[in-house]
């Protein structure tokens, strides 16, 4: 079990990583009932530290490097993002234990899945 904000994001690249595909059900809806708002700058600190591990566990080390460069130019103003920044950074040993870039045709793949499911036409 995962247990931080966007874990379904790593959980479906894990799962295409390991060959299972991606297919838009119209008739399958998930509801999400998260608490409200209590803890807004809490969520986007979290928010943001899970994006940041996702993309160095699992992208390209220059995508994962473009998304921190954007969040540290954020640090001297908003407190979430140098909460989000110290997040990663205490999570580097986990990180670079477990990390397993996907292919670079799964970034191109869930784009078109994304067309699909949205109507789109396939590229």
């Amino acid at each position: 079990m995962v247990f931080f904000p966007g874990e379904e994001g790593v959980l479906a690249v894990g799962l295409a990583q390991m060959g299972w595909s991606v297919a838009y059900v119209p008739d399958v809806v998930a509801h999400h009932d998260p608490a409200p708002g209590r803890y807004p700058a809490l969520r986007r600190r979290l928010d943001e530290r899970s994006l940041l591990i996702g993309l160095w566990l699992q992208r390209p080390v220059s995508m994962a490097a473009r998304r921190t460069a954007r969040t540290l130019s954020r640090t001297a103003w908003d407190p979430a993002a140098r909460g989000a920044i110290a997040g990663v950074v205490r999570a580097v040993p986990r990180i670079a234990r477990r990390r397993r870039p996907a292919c670079p045709d799964l970034g191109a793949a869930c784009a078109s899945s994304l067309r699909l499911a949205a109507g789109g036409h396939k590229a």
